[in-house]
């Protein structure tokens, strides 16, 4: 089963064990159950989704319907960070914006943090592509002849004891090099 299937569905499942409303005394199959939303977070946002995001996405997956203020009660999430939150939530389709005042978000689908995935292989898509424009532009950059005599390249690496020594051979180097490229373009 690849890696997006099975997050998905131990997400899914996870979600769907957890359905219970705000804590207060919980008993022992509540405490599994906020175990298991932890988990939730902790994988969703191994998945790339942010703090506030995972948070957020689990707190509806609690009470199916949630206001702003709900939601900010249950994942501790500053009132004004639950509206920007939710907003990049809704952009990845993960859940919808009732009409409703006070405005109310319910969840698409758990099914829907797919679409996380699907966004992160768009962006890395679109940085390969960057990555090779700019690896292109570089060789284009870079002349054609460099290190192309193998002799040249097995000489990459010197050791010298003394500025004086150092300065010596690289000049000799120079000249060497120059009297190679002088007599290569006159030929």
């Amino acid at each position: 089963m690849p890696l997006e299937e099975w997050l998905a569905s131990a997400i899914k499942r996870a979600c769907e064990e957890t359905r219970f409303g705000m804590p207060g005394k919980r008993t022992e199959e509540q405490e599994i159950k906020v175990m298991l939303m932890n988990k939730a977070e902790s994988l969703l946002k191994d998945i790339g989704m942010k703090e506030y995001e995972a948070k957020a996405f689990t707190s509806i997956v609690k009470c199916g319907t949630c206001s702003a203020e709900q939601i900010n009660k249950m994942s501790r999430i500053p009132l004004t960070r639950v509206y920007e939150t939710m907003q990049s939530l809704q952009k990845l389709g993960i859940v919808t914006v009732l009409n409703t005042r006070p405005k109310k978000y319910k969840l698409i689908s758990v099914d829907a943090i797919n679409n996380i995935i699907e966004h992160k292989k768009k962006l890395m898509q679109q940085e390969l592509e960057r990555s090779g424009t700019i690896i292109k532009e570089i060789k284009s950059l870079i002349p054609k002849n460099v290190a192309e005599n193998p002799e040249e390249m097995r000489e990459g690496l010197w050791i010298f004891k003394g500025r004086e020594t150092a300065i010596r051979k690289i000049m000799e180097r120079r000249r060497t090099l120059k009297g190679r490229y002088s007599r290569s373009a006159m030929t």
